[in-house]
């Protein structure tokens, strides 16, 4: 009997270690999600914790844990965590099925070289977006918004609305609550009557066009990239200074990436890329 109540006693010390795994494991999942996001100049120890909402204690550990086993590095001079190239060995790895950007980047890059303007190719990653390609046109005023790897919730910004608009309707109007609930208090802060409206307008028109919400002086349009099921796979925006992206000019830029993002599809319905997300 003693031994019996022994075993009944250690079932919930198994189940709380497995759920103890399971939080850590997220926890550095949420880390090198912060770390993306500042690969350029690198994330803070401080920055780390006020953006995981975990203590100082807690996220230095993980951060340690990740540079041991090459998922971050750290810069000698600034101390700042960097991802590491363990996760380029992983992309590599994984790149074959997730090959969109490989198909499309003759495209991007003649869409950047024809108008001059930055071209960026997202893709959905749960309930956000991803850039995975961007490329810099010849016109002297650079909108370099999103570097290749950062994330941004659906429905901010030319190229989410666009990955968001086109989901199903309960998905997506559960995304655009949530959405305008994680950027509450931010200078991106945004109604859901207004998202709401940005994605009616996106199904119709068949493109988004977004201006002011993450640079001001800034706008992007984007349309979707259909898989062969009909799916949408991707999003490509022309970014650019306002005055760029107005009147006939705009036309003109719509014109364009309708006609890369047709060429772009038929090229997709003719490979044997998989797209898988």
């Amino acid at each position: 009997m003693a031994e019996a109540r022994t075993q009944r006693i250690a079932k919930p010390k198994r189940a709380s270690s497995a759920r103890d795994g399971t939080q850590s494991l997220r926890r550095a999942i949420s880390i090198l999600r912060l770390l993306s996001q500042s690969n350029e100049k690198g994330l803070s120890l401080a920055d780390a914790v006020r953006g995981s909402g975990l203590n100082k204690a807690t996220t230095h550990r993980i951060l340690n844990a990740l540079v041991a086993e090459g998922f971050a590095g750290q810069d000698g001079q600034t101390r700042n965590y960097f991802l590491g190239f363990e996760l380029v060995a992983l992309g590599i790895a994984a790149n074959p099925r997730y090959g969109i950007a490989q198909v499309a980047k003759p495209f991007v890059t003649k869409l950047a070289e024809e108008l001059g303007d930055t071209v960026y190719l997202s893709v959905r990653s749960r309930d956000d977006a991803v850039c995975v390609m961007r490329e810099v046109g010849s016109f002297p005023i650079k909108t370099l918004t999103f570097p290749p790897g950062a994330r941004t919730p659906l429905g901010l910004g030319s190229g989410s609305v666009v990955l968001l608009a086109f989901l199903s309707e309960a998905e997506r109007t559960r995304i655009i609550r949530e959405t305008v609930q994680r950027l509450q208090g931010s200078e991106q802060s945004i109604s859901e009557a207004e998202l709401t409206e940005n994605v009616k307008r996106t199904r119709k028109n068949g493109y988004a066009s977004v201006g002011n919400y993450i640079v001001n002086g800034m706008r992007a349009i984007a349309m979707p990239i259909h898989a062969p099921d009909g799916t949408v796979a991707a999003a490509i925006s022309v970014a650019s200074i306002e005055q760029r992206l107005d009147g006939k000019r705009l036309q003109l830029a719509i014109k364009v990436l309708q006609r890369e993002c047709a060429a772009l599809e038929q090229r997709l319905r003719s490979s044997q890329i998989k797209l898988d997300f």
